[in-house]
């Protein structure tokens, strides 16, 4: 296998593996075999190996010794950790964006938001390209390669929250929030887009605290054997 041969296997295996955890498809605690793995991609071991310690770099995948590799647990410490992460990153990332917002720009995000919606009220739950590409488009005109990065691999672990907590966020409160996102920056008062967008991501917080409280199983994962 040329290095090309094998730096495409790894990717492969990373980004595939990579959405599967944060789809739930490998739910939290789910243990990750090397020889499943290598057969559901089509790849060899050496691959598999170099795209779970990638993983484990991100804070996706953890090493248990004499058990091998697992995807890492749910927890309240790691989503509040996750979540007042974002809302710094975020809010930064706002500022530096809005004196570069343009009306097209304020189209494209009102377009995601209604799309995310309809998915929403048809399917129960908001999709993850069109909700990350509505916060998204507030956050690339910053021109911030690193602060988008950041970002990117942060949202990521919250979206592993947002698909098994958010059971009490309906559609209608999902457009309210958002819209009233849009309307602030569109006004382009800085300060107020910037407490709709921090009190958007603290009601996030304090539903999952609540969902953690009563439904803790949703959480805990499953124990590899």
């Amino acid at each position: 296998m040329s290095n090309n041969d094998l730096t495409s296997s790894v990717e492969l295996v990373y980004q595939r593996t990579r959405m599967a955890i944060i789809t739930g498809d490998y739910p939290p605690g789910s243990a990750l075999r090397l020889q499943e793995l290598a057969a559901h991609n089509g790849v060899s071991m050496i691959p598999v190996r170099e795209a779970l310690r990638l993983l484990e770099a991100e804070g996706f995948v953890e090493s248990v010794p004499n058990r091998g590799a697992r995807v890492v647990a749910l927890s309240m410490d790691d989503m509040l950790d996750v979540y007042r992460t974002r809302i710094v990153l975020e809010v930064e990332a706002l500022r530096q964006s809005m004196p570069n917002i343009s009306p097209a720009v304020l189209e494209r995000a009102r377009d995601h938001n209604n799309r995310l919606v309809l998915r929403f009220e048809t399917e129960g739950y908001a999709g993850y390209e069109d909700h990350r590409l509505f916060h998204f488009a507030f956050y690339e005109p910053s021109g911030s390669k690193w602060l988008i990065k950041l970002i990117g691999i942060v949202w990521d672990h919250s979206e592993r929250y947002r698909r098994i907590g958010s059971l009490r966020v309906t559609p209608e409160i999902a457009r309210e929030e958002h819209e009233l996102i849009l309307e602030r920056v569109g006004n382009g008062d800085i300060n107020r887009a910037v407490a709709a967008l921090t009190n958007h991501l603290e009601n996030s917080i304090a539903n999952f605290q609540d969902q953690f409280r009563e439904n803790p199983e949703l959480f805990t994962g499953v124990n590899s054997q």
